[in-house]
């Protein structure tokens, strides 16, 4: 029983710091492919008018996993070169924009990256990504919003 009791404890202290050590580096700031700072409207509006889809980042300050995402795969290269060609990215703070993460829809965790392509939803990840893992999730949707030819 104890040996369980400890096993336990040691689990918790784990996974409670993999989830409070992003923190402990303060928030990340917000990355440059969302300087634009547009509206969830704004970015279906204009994906309306360019054929690019949506992708929008909910996130939160509190959230250990979404600083890490964004010092992480939103901060590669590779990750920013895809996103400012193919993309119409909008930042959604959860915290002051509670109206965007309704609309939306289905955000149960942070962060949560939702495609948006032709209005509805083409593709979604949950939580910290690696650079591949995102990139991936990408590419799934370009494939589903460019026709077949």
């Amino acid at each position: 029983m104890k040996g369980r009791t400890a096993l336990l404890v040691i689990i918790v202290l784990i996974l409670g710091a993999a989830l409070v050590m992003p923190m402990l580096r303060g928030v990340a700031p917000k990355p440059d492919m969302f300087s634009e700072g547009l509206t969830l409207n704004d970015a279906l509006d204009r994906s309306d008018q360019t054929g690019k889809p949506v992708l929008a980042v909910v996130t939160a300050d509190w959230c250990g996993a979404c600083q890490a995402l964004k010092r992480g795969a939103l901060s590669d290269a590779a990750i920013k070169a895809i996103v400012r060609e193919s993309f119409v990215p909008v930042y959604v703070d959860s915290d002051r924009s509670p109206g965007e993460v309704a609309q939306i829809g289905n955000v149960e965790y942070l962060p949560t990256t939702v495609v948006i392509v032709g209005g509805r939803e083409a593709g979604r990840a949950v939580g910290n990504k690696s650079a591949g893992q995102f990139r991936l999730l990408l590419e799934q949707a370009l494939r589903q919003a460019t026709p077949a030819g």
